[in-house]
């Protein structure tokens, strides 16, 4: 996590300059890791973490393998050791996750292609159905804005209805290559 100040008076007061040191000094924070990695050694590149009720943490990143990026769900108990419980699909990287209020989940991410990507999403009816890579709807989102790639979503809301993407509205940001040659 990454926080920014720019002010414009020099005088802070003690407690945000000593927040700032605090989130400044990894190093001596509780607990840290640099290239993390599943019980299967696989990094877990860009990972996005959400926390369940019962206090286990699930995360989605992706990883390469053999020159091909998949989407890894896993699970963790302490943030630092994860273990992987399933590929949600391969030719994909930049996943973001999405728990709805009635335990169903999203997933937004970046498939791929030669020389060409876009976001795709699916939903899980459940939380066993996210864990078996078992989705119950899958829409790809036409390219709009750049013409070869659009990628890196991240949700800003969701309003689920009837557990039916087509009659959902979800709001998601993205990044495009405008400049590309198509």
């Amino acid at each position: 996590m990454l926080f920014l100040f720019h002010h414009m008076h020099h005088s802070l007061s003690s407690e945000l300059e000593h927040l700032i040191k605090v989130l400044e000094s990894v190093p001596n924070s509780e607990a840290y890791v640099y290239q993390l990695r599943d019980d299967q050694q696989k990094t877990m590149d860009c990972l996005k973490v959400f926390q369940r009720a019962e206090g286990q943490h699930i995360g989605v990143s992706h990883s390469l393998q053999n020159g091909v990026f998949g989407i890894r769900l896993s699970c963790s108990g302490d943030l630092l050791n994860w273990t992987y419980v399933n590929t949600l699909d391969i030719h994909a990287s930049q996943a973001n996750i999405w728990p709805t209020e009635n335990g169903a989940y999203l997933l937004a991410y970046e498939k791929d292609a030669p020389n060409s990507c876009w976001i795709r999403l699916r939903f899980y009816a459940d939380f066993d159905s996210l864990c078996e890579a078992d989705f119950a709807a899958e829409y790809d989102i036409q390219r709009s804005l750049g013409p070869t790639a659009e990628g890196t979503p991240s949700f800003d809301s969701v309003k689920l209805a009837n557990n039916q993407l087509s009659q959902s509205e979800i709001d998601l940001r993205f990044h495009y290559y405008k400049d590309a040659e198509g």
